[in-house]
């Protein structure tokens, strides 16, 4: 988290406070334990403290996290929906509890390594499939890359931390620029050559097959007869058509 927040060093564009939480290393869960400790239930002790002691702005209260603590902000959301303004999730696990109803309407950017050896993009994607399948303002950005860090992208590619402190309760704040070029050249590279370099063929025959549809298209259209007299567009409805119009050219 330090890493993700290191280019935030003039805070005149955002004030801010940063409250980072570590899970005790007796208790590096999140929900209830068998021992009584509850981490979710700590960390907002402590927001609710620093809101009493500082001039917080509640409409632009957010939470990140990576690794566990990303898998942890599904759990903070979900238990706590009317806090946060939106939300940054880099290299979590799978969401299993049942409460993604409840966060469909908090801005969430995830990211995740595409080859993350630790914990696998299959989770997240599953988690962002089920909360988009409800209505949810989630996106998911895969990085290239075979490590747990994500964030190092998602703050120098992506902007993302800029992007979470744009947002604001009960506004329709900027949509993530999620796509970038250099990282999905990057990720589509990996992928073919995940089976085999036999497959680095199939992008270049897909673009010469499209030039070549293209440049067929273009010699129809120069020999085609001129058309002479007035045009006027067929009213008649067509089976399968949606709606038809007149004109005149």
């Amino acid at each position: 988290m330090q890493n993700l927040f290191q280019w935030y060093e003039d805070k005149r564009q955002f004030p801010s406070l940063v409250v980072a939480y570590q899970c005790p290393a007796t208790h590096a869960v999140w929900n209830n334990g068998t021992n009584g400790e509850n981490n979710i239930a700590n960390f907002r002790l402590i927001v609710d403290e620093v809101c009493r002691e500082h001039s917080i702005d509640p409409d632009r209260i957010y939470v990140a996290g990576v690794s566990s603590g990303a898998t942890g902000c599904w759990e903070m959301l979900a238990t706590y929906p009317n806090l946060f303004a939106a939300s940054i999730i880099m290299a979590s696990g799978k969401y299993s509890g049942g409460g993604l109803s409840r966060i469909v309407n908090i801005p969430i950017w995830a990211f995740h390594v595409l080859d993350d050896p630790d914990t696998s993009v299959a989770g997240v994607r599953a988690t962002v499939s089920q909360l988009q399948a409800l209505g949810g303002k989630v996106w998911l950005t895969e990085t290239p890359g075979h490590s747990h860090d994500c964030w190092t992208l998602a703050a120098d590619r992506f902007q993302a931390v800029q992007w979470l402190l744009s947002q604001q309760k009960g506004t329709s704040g900027p949509l993530p620029r999620h796509r970038n070029l250099a990282v999905t050249l990057q990720l589509w590279r990996q992928e073919l050559a995940a089976y085999g370099p036999q497959n680095y063929l199939v992008v270049p025959a897909l673009l010469i097959a499209g030039w070549w549809m293209w440049r067929r298209h273009l010699r129809l259209l120069r020999n085609r007869p001129a058309a002479t007299g007035q045009c006027v567009a067929d009213s008649a409805p067509h089976e399968g058509s949606i709606g038809t119009t007149t004109s005149r050219v």
